[in-house]
């Protein structure tokens, strides 16, 4: 379900979205893609953060928003083990 959000933007952020933009792309695109990257990594850190034992799956679930379900799912997704 996608909803609309309103931001704004400053700084060596918006130049890099505008100096994207330049390159055919729509600024929403971009910013999804910034968002996206940003989600996954978050994701990788706190899958090593649950590998090496310092939180628990339920942990991991609660800072990514997710129920417990919506996680394993996401894992199995993406071929991580848990």
């Amino acid at each position: 379900m996608a909803q609309k959000v309103s931001l704004a933007i400053d700084g060596p952020v918006l130049k890099y979205i505008e100096a994207r933009r330049r390159a055919h792309r729509s600024r929403a695109s971009v910013v999804r893609e910034l968002i996206q990257k940003g989600y996954e990594a978050n994701l990788e850190q706190l899958y090593r953060q649950y590998q090496n034992g310092e939180i628990t799956l339920r942990n991991m679930a609660a800072e990514l928003g997710l129920e417990y379900r919506e996680l394993y799912a996401l894992l199995e997704e993406k071929g991580l083990p848990f």
